[in-house]
């Protein structure tokens, strides 16, 4: 009996010994320290400078080269030239789902961000508006001031897609020049919105990031300033999933609607995505370089920026099985099935970010979407 008392005793001392150990080593384990308003200084700068400006000063490049072609296509109508201006058009759609995710600043004057790309078109008011247009044949409101006072729906890059990528495209084209006329003239005012927003983070948008708190009311501290970058890294996911998976996916298999996909017409619904979610990887993880500062992971504790930037690879990953074009696998289950499990990994990498973030003393507040 005495030795099975022992035996025991041993037992709870160890027991407990090691219970300790592990709370000691949760207790010391080194936390990271809230960056400094030093720190969000220069991360918000990077990001401007790497990350923001490059991205829409490509926009304003493609989109540029995306008039020219147009304005070939309508002086030779042809197939080559047809085939120009929609390699241009996704060139220009490549660079726009790049930057995306940035939903304020000048983006936002004059709803550019609609007239760029009026999308949900929940109820076809870009079919019905450009066609109204067109049948106007009526150049005065091509000019520059009818044109600005246009709805959004007819001035952005869902036009155009419908303009190159109609049945008969070419055929129609051909047979009514106003048309041409209507497409040249849309991918200017892309092109003008290209330069127009870009040239503003420079002159306009970056100053109010540079100069917190000099009194013009627009931020009083940079993590201020920082939160509205953390928002465009975390609050675009919900978009992604919620616009353009779910809501084509439907509840059920036979709800599936394909023509509520982004951009089916020209069969890029899957690119976008994946454009889209390496866009938000880039400001995550940066260049991989020590001195890149336009990151959001070298703010948080190491293990946490790990993990998300697993998370991040995994997802890219899974969307590289999902057969292209979406307007063709969403019908099938194997697709349905990818699909919903690239939208629940968005889920956990949204939930993911948001509560990291918090933890380590990043707040959101906020989310812009609320209320949608």
């Amino acid at each position: 009996m005495k030795k099975h008392n022992l035996s025991s005793g041993i037992k709870y001392r160890l027991t407990i010994r090691a219970l300790l150990m592990l709370l000691g080593c949760l207790w010391f384990q080194p936390v990271l320290a809230a960056p400094t308003n030093e720190q969000w200084h220069a991360f918000n700068l990077a990001v401007i400078d790497q990350h923001i400006t490059p991205r829409y000063q490509q926009l304003a490049t493609q989109a540029d080269k995306l008039l020219l072609a147009n304005t070939a296509l309508c002086q030779t109508l042809d197939e080559s030239s047809l085939d120009a201006s929609k390699k241009a058009y996704n060139l220009t759609m490549d660079a726009w789902q790049g930057i995306q995710h940035i939903r304020f600043g000048p983006v936002e004057t004059l709803m550019r961000i609609f007239s760029m790309q009026y999308w949900p078109d929940k109820k076809n008011h870009i079919g019905k508006h450009l066609e109204s247009l067109i049948s106007s044949n009526d150049d005065t409101l091509l000019s520059s001031d009818r044109f600005y006072g246009l709805g959004i729906s007819v001035k952005g890059l869902p036009a155009v897609e419908r303009l190159l990528y109609a049945d008969d495209a070419l055929a129609k084209l051909k047979a009514d020049p106003f048309r041409c006329k209507v497409n040249i003239r849309i991918a200017a005012y892309v092109a003008e919105m290209g330069r127009d927003i870009g040239l503003e983070w420079k002159t306009a948008m970056r100053p109010h990031f540079q100069q917190v708190n000099s009194g013009d009311d627009y931020f009083e501290e940079d993590l201020e300033a920082s939160t509205l970058i953390l928002k465009a890294l975390v609050e675009p996911l919900e978009v992604i999933r919620d616009l353009k998976i779910d809501r084509p996916l439907g509840k059920r298999a036979d709800k599936v609607k394909y023509k509520r996909l982004e951009s089916w017409r020209s069969a890029r619904s899957l690119r976008n995505i994946e454009l889209n979610i390496s866009a938000l990887e880039a400001l995550y993880m940066g260049d991989g370089s020590n001195k890149d500062l336009a990151n959001v992971q070298h703010l948080l504790e190491e293990n946490d920026a790990k993990r998300i930037a697993h998370q991040f690879k995994a997802l890219e990953l899974q969307l590289e099985k999902i057969p292209s074009p979406l307007k063709e696998s969403i019908k099938t289950e194997e697709g349905r099935k990818a699909l919903l499990l690239a939208s629940d990994m968005i889920t956990r990498l949204h939930e993911n970010l948001e509560t990291t973030l918090a933890a380590n003393g990043i707040h959101l507040g906020f989310n812009s979407r609320d209320g949608d």
